[in-house]
Formats: structure tokens, C-alpha cells, sequence
């Protein structure tokens, strides 16, 4: 009798333990903040996830949150005007964006001096 109990309470925290790793394995929610370049908060910041575009926006305050697929690679923001910033997720559950300063993974324009043809390649200038 011992034994089938035993063996009744092991089954049953193994398959408690089973289901909360399920729960929290397939979604992650990310959290941040959309600002100008004058560090002041953009409504209606449209919320990207890996190029596609959510029914997310932020709020009055530039605040968003939304949960995604634990394997979204990128989140991003678009404004109108203003176009598209993008980050990668690597993990993390807090992303703030700033349209007044370079994210990380966008690079920056280079100086162009006297004399150099700018080649327009996107983001950024190449210089001959």
C-alpha cells in the first residue's frame, strides 16, 4: 500500500512540474518604452515582431507590452514619419527604443568629408 502511494504522489508532481515547464517555455512578454529625440513618450508606436507587424501599440505614455513566441528573434517599432527601429530580443524581457539616438544593431552614418561621393546604401553612407 505504501508503495502505490508513494508512487501515486511522484506520478502526480511529475506531471505538475511537466505542466508549468510547458506554461512558461512557448511565450515570453516583453516590456519597454518608445521615445522621441526629445526623450518624450510616442503613442501609437506600432509593435513589430521578427518584420511582421502585431495589433500592439504603445500607449499614451510610449509604453508597450506584448507577449511573443519564446523564438522571436527581433521586435520592432514603427512610426510613421519617423519609419523603423528594430531590436534583437536575445532573451531579454525589457526592450526601450529611443528615435533620437542609433539602436544598436542599425549602423551609423559615417562623416562624409569635402571631396568623398556619398553612395546611399540604406542606413548607412559609403564613401569612395
Amino acid at each position: 500500500m505504501r508503495i502505490k502511494t508513494l508512487f501515486l504522489v511522484l506520478l502526480s508532481l511529475v506531471c505538475t512540474v511537466s505542466l508549468n515547464a510547458q506554461k512558461t517555455s512557448k511565450r515570453i512578454t516583453i516590456t519597454g518604452t518608445v521615445l522621441d529625440v526629445s526623450s518624450k513618450p510616442i503613442p501609437n508606436a506600432i509593435i513589430m515582431i521578427d518584420g511582421n507587424r502585431t495589433s500592439s501599440v504603445t500607449d499614451s505614455y510610449g509604453k508597450y507590452r506584448i507577449t511573443v513566441k519564446r523564438e522571436a528573434k527581433t521586435i520592432g517599432i514603427f512610426i510613421f514619419g519617423s519609419g523603423i527601429k528594430e531590436e534583437e530580443i536575445g532573451g531579454r524581457d525589457k526592450v526601450d527604443f529611443n528615435f533620437g539616438k542609433s539602436s544598436s544593431n542599425q549602423p551609423q552614418d559615417q562623416d562624409i568629408k569635402p571631396g568623398d561621393e556619398a553612395v546611399d546604401v540604406g542606413y548607412t553612407h559609403v564613401t569612395h
